[in-house]
């Protein structure tokens, strides 16, 4: 069963996430130079994401 247009909540689903997957990891660590082929995926530096407030 499906929800009412008019009942559902706008912008549901695009949530902050806190976790990243390791694909998304490595793209941020290859574009700030942290990542090389030669690094492992296990022990991988942890990138910290940054909530952007809309007023």
């Amino acid at each position: 069963m499906t929800i009412h247009s008019s009942l559902a909540k706008k912008g549901f689903g695009k949530s902050h996430r806190n976790v990243l997957k390791k694909f998304e990891r490595v793209k941020r660590l290859q574009a700030a130079e942290g990542w090389t082929e030669e690094t492992r995926i296990l022990g991988m530096p942890k990138v910290k994401l940054i909530k952007i407030k809309k007023k």
